[in-house]
């Protein structure tokens, strides 16, 4: 069985790309598992038994001639022989702002769909907005992401790229800033929110903290806190935090000191605008921060609620208890933390892509 993956980029950096290619076929690879990642445009697929393509690599043809032209070249593999499977980890149906190039783009992405064997998302939330948006009985299976650490990258990178002497370099310059910030913030609580600044086809991101900044701004007055904003937007960042007196702090997302600067937290605060976008998001965010045993308060879309025995679910007016008196919180994220840690590890992941591989082959 010859595995081909197709991602919307082979750069670490994206998340889609890390979480759903490069860590689960490299763990694949270790099992003895014939998958290779590829570069669609200039690849042959006719020796494919299994083609798996992320639904951001069609849409980011970026017309729908283009698209149509690259789901062409899938349907020549699958007339071959080729199984395909699509994987889907955004609701990518949404056109906010009514664009006419998104919405002809859009009707080229539905034409293709009935065309794979089989879908996999990333979260639970997505299932029923591919099913109505598709209206196929093609099979859906839900395939979480794995949860990251400070020792991740190994698992998908080459022992020259670890041996970068930038990555000393940043090291140290990590090293710096964790232990200038264990000094400068003794005594005060430490509050982080982290994710991407946000989409241009749909609501959310950074400026969800909006909601919640006019209640930290009145706590900051009796509270000693510091806020850290991990993202990809300082502009964003200035944008939205010049309005408020907040301590705070924007830092860069960077895949390979996340983790550390995560574990240093006291609290993670995740506000949520629940809409069709938010909806569908899968439950990495709340499960990373979990993982390291810090705790989260945030709002109930449908994969965060399942675990709600383990965080803070709304309840917005309590945020100020919660930052005075977090080891309640605390307890409860120490005490899910391994079962998350093993549930969602690379090899597991890697499983249950295993699996799925295992079902289509028999249709």
């Amino acid at each position: 069985m010859k595995i081909y993956w197709i991602p919307h980029s082979q750069n670490p950096v994206f998340a889609g790309v890390r979480l759903r290619c490069l860590i689960p076929t490299a763990v694949m690879k270790k099992f003895g598992v014939d998958v290779k990642i590829i570069n669609a445009e200039n690849s042959n697929f006719s020796s494919a038994s299994i083609i798996v393509v992320q639904a951001k690599w069609l849409l980011d043809a970026g017309s729908s001639e283009r698209l149509l032209g690259r789901m062409n070249k899938l349907i020549a593999a699958r007339l071959d022989g080729a199984k395909l499977i699509l994987d889907s980890f955004d609701n990518y149906f949404i056109n906010s702002n009514f664009d006419a190039e998104r919405t002809k783009l859009l009707e080229a992405y539905r034409q293709c769909l009935s065309n794979f064997d089989w879908f996999v998302v990333s979260s639970q939330g997505l299932v029923p907005y591919l099913r109505e948006e598709t209206g196929f009985n093609i099979p859906i299976s839900v395939v979480g992401d794995p949860l990251e650490d400070e020792k991740t990258s190994q698992v998908y990178e080459h022992w020259s790229q670890r041996m970068n002497p930038k990555r000393w370099i940043g090291s140290y310059s990590e090293w710096k800033r964790s232990n200038s910030a264990r000094i400068e913030l003794k005594g005060t609580r430490k509050i982080m929110w982290f994710g991407s600044h946000g989409s241009s086809y749909a609501t959310g991101g950074m400026s969800e903290l909006t909601r919640v900044l006019p209640l930290l701004e009145e706590i900051s007055t009796r509270i000693p806190f510091h806020l850290s904003v991990v993202s990809n937007s300082r502009n964003k960042f200035n944008e939205i935090f010049s309005k408020y007196k907040i301590p705070c702090s924007y830092t860069d997302w960077n895949r390979l000191y996340f983790a550390n600067f995560l574990k240093e937290q006291d609290l993670v605060i995740l506000p949520i605008n629940i809409n069709e976008f938010t909806a569908s998001k899968s439950n990495n965010r709340l499960l990373l921060a979990l993982s390291q045993g810090v705790p989260v308060q945030t709002d109930a879309i449908p994969d965060y609620v399942v675990w709600k025995d383990y965080c803070m679910i709304g309840c917005w007016d309590d945020l100020e208890k919660n930052i005075f008196n977090i080891d309640l919180l605390k307890a409860r994220a120490r005490e899910i933390a391994p079962r998350l840690r093993k549930e969602f590890s690379t090899e597991n992941i890697a499983h249950d892509w295993i699996n799925i591989f295992m079902k289509i082959s028999n249709l």
